[in-house]
């Protein structure tokens, strides 16, 4: 009887265990208030748990790359620039996300009359949400969370258009993957470091 006792009694401790894991797991996984806020808003301003994917953006309108251009973008770029790398941020719990330029730390937004802008802050705006869809030939467009019927788009001189000003060819974008932060980063010659050994008495290295 008192062996069964004991096994009962180590049971319920690990479940007592398991149970608290579970719960430190879920509090950090979902910060206090924004599942509730994203089951209720469909959005989320809280700072939780970010996937980061890393991008470049070929205009379909343009023919040109997607770059950072003053306080707003263009789709004028024909070469490689330090300002055409973008982050796709995205919540641990739905689709959608938001996008910054890699060199400057400056999210892509909507203002109130359509217009695209940079902004350093944007956790708690919806105009800097986006959706991604895909379309039947595969290219991506970028629906703003804020209005939906706002898509990101560049016209075929490269100028970016106002949400509402949009055919639905120069909504069309080309996500190309970089698959880390490295990509972009130029290389430069002679930035390894070697590591040096010396040899003991017997000729092997040490």
């Amino acid at each position: 009887m008192g062996y069964r006792c004991m096994r009962c009694g180590d049971k319920v401790l690990f479940a007592v265990v398991v149970i608290s894991q579970l719960l430190l797991t879920t509090t950090h996984a979902f910060p206090r208030g924004s599942f509730r806020e994203y089951a209720e808003t469909g959005t989320s301003s809280s700072e939780g748990p970010k996937f980061k994917r890393y991008y470049k953006l070929y205009s379909r309108c343009s023919r040109s790359y997607v770059s950072q251009w003053r306080n707003s973008l263009s789709a004028m770029a024909r070469k490689a620039s330090e300002f055409d790398k973008f982050i796709f941020v995205t919540n641990s719990f739905n689709s959608q996300l938001r996008i910054k330029v890699a060199k400057t730390n400056k999210y892509v937004c909507f203002n109130r009359l359509g217009r695209v802008t940079l902004k350093v802050n944007a956790h708690k705006d919806n105009q800097c949400l986006f959706e991604e869809k895909l379309t039947d030939d595969n290219h991506t467009r970028l629906q703003s969370v804020g209005n939906r019927e706002w898509f990101l788009g560049f016209n075929r001189k490269g100028k970016v258009l106002r949400g509402y000003k949009q055919s639905k060819k120069c909504m069309d974008l080309m996500k190309i993957a970089l698959f880390n932060s490295e990509e972009y980063q130029p290389f430069r010659p002679g930035s390894f470091n070697f590591l040096r050994t010396r040899r003991d008495a017997s000729g092997e290295n040490t």
